[in-house]
């Protein structure tokens, strides 16, 4: 099937969720034709890696004028469509569902609608502050009644996770048969490649990797790392995040009072190779999200990269990430935002290294046996089987 992706909040590449899907969807036979954002100086079109990509360059004026936004991404999306005889669209996430869902029934097209997470909680709980203001609050009911909208007329939806089926089941009805599970699971292909034998890091270390909005729960870990400090010196590696991030989340402030400058390295944004070397060099990996209606339903691709380079995971227990790291036995589990059960449980892990290496093999054995791409993947080619029967029928 020539098959057209649609790209919501992000140019490709990088985006590692898009990548998967796109190349075992032509490893397949499948052509994929992809729409985005223009970030910055790239090509309006070029092939990477057998993905057809297509960028718009979205002014500011447009991103702000929503009408504008909306006539011209029906526009691309029917022209890209036509140009290239596609059989179907796939739009990753709500913010451009409606305009694909309009061009798709123009052009008579089923439209498979893909969520990567619940965008409406992610955007209500991801930023610098606790309480949100009235226009952010709009914005959220807007997105709600856009996802809604969305997977009603959507022929087929993607979800990353039993808690996000549960949530489409049961607040808005969408029948089972109508959702396909595909998680985040590991791509252990390149982990094993990648490496930068020049990175070395103190120990005992413990390390996050990720944005640092308000939900991912950082300033637990630093409340934390400096009641450990007390008693030992553990040092944490922030993988990650903007400088700006620190600054809104006060989190520079919260360092400098709790006197943990010398304790805590920040890299920014750094390459992929270099991300993953620092995990294989950590002693300890966490994943300290806050509970809200987002992190109860989704869960990182990172979590698996850490399973699979035989790390011990501390997690918060958010539903996903708890129900994988108790069902594997891979890691300790803190209750998220407990800055004294997350020190408590940083303690025990670090006193025994035996116990955190049976972690780190069964984290291994589980991702080698189950959370894998190459068995996840199956789920989405079984998908795309069963429209192009469809098709044909």
């Amino acid at each position: 099937m020539k098959i057209l992706m649609v790209l919501s909040d992000n140019t490709y590449p990088p985006d590692i969720r898009v990548g998967k899907e796109a190349n075992s969807l032509i490893k397949n036979g499948h052509s994929i034709h992809l729409i985005c954002r223009n970030e910055g100086n790239q090509k309006i079109q070029e092939n990477v890696s057998g993905v057809n990509v297509n960028r718009i360059n979205m002014r500011q004026e447009f991103l702000i004028d929503h009408v504008t936004l909306f006539i011209l991404l029906v526009r691309q999306i029917l022209k890209v469509a036509r140009k290239n005889n596609v059989d179907i669209l796939h739009v990753h996430d709500v913010p451009m569902a409606p305009s694909t869902i309009l061009a798709g029934k123009v052009l008579g097209k089923k439209i498979v609608l893909d969520l990567h997470e619940n965008y409406p909680a992610m955007i209500g709980y991801a930023g610098p502050v606790k309480k949100k203001s009235f226009g952010i609050r709009m914005v959220v009911k807007v997105l709600e009644m856009m996802e809604r909208f969305s997977c009603r007329m959507a022929d087929h939806i993607i979800v990353v996770e039993k808690e996000a089926k549960d949530r489409l089941q049961e607040e808005m009805g969408i029948p089972e048969n109508k959702i396909t599970i595909v998680s985040n699971h590991a791509d252990i292909t390149k982990l094993d490649e990648v490496g930068n034998e020049d990175i070395h890091l103190k120990q005992p270390n413990i390390v996050y990797s990720g944005g640092l909005s308000l939900h991912r729960g950082m300033d637990t870990v630093l409340e934390a790392l400096e009641i450990v400090n007390q008693d030992r010196e553990v040092y944490l590696y922030i993988i990650g995040g903007k400088e700006r991030e620190i600054q809104v989340l006060g989190l520079d402030k919260q360092m400098k009072e709790l006197k943990l400058e010398d304790k805590i390295e920040m890299t920014g944004w750094i390459s992929f190779s270099d991300s993953i070397s620092y995990v294989k060099k950590s002693d300890v990996c966490i994943i300290p999200h806050h509970s809200n209606p987002h992190t109860e339903s989704t869960i990182p691709h990172k979590i698996f990269q850490f399973m699979y380079l035989r790390k011990p995971i501390l997690v918060s227990d958010v539903g996903p990430l708890k129900r994988v790291v108790d069902g594997t036995n891979s890691g300790l589990v803190f209750k998220a935002g407990d800055a004294i059960d997350l020190a408590q449980k940083i303690n025990k892990i670090l006193n025994s290294k035996e116990q955190w290496e049976a972690m780190g093999d069964n984290g291994r054995k589980a991702v080698q046996e189950r959370y894998n791409w190459n068995m996840e993947s199956r789920k989405l080619i079984s998908l795309y089987d069963n429209l192009e029967k469809q098709q044909k029928s």
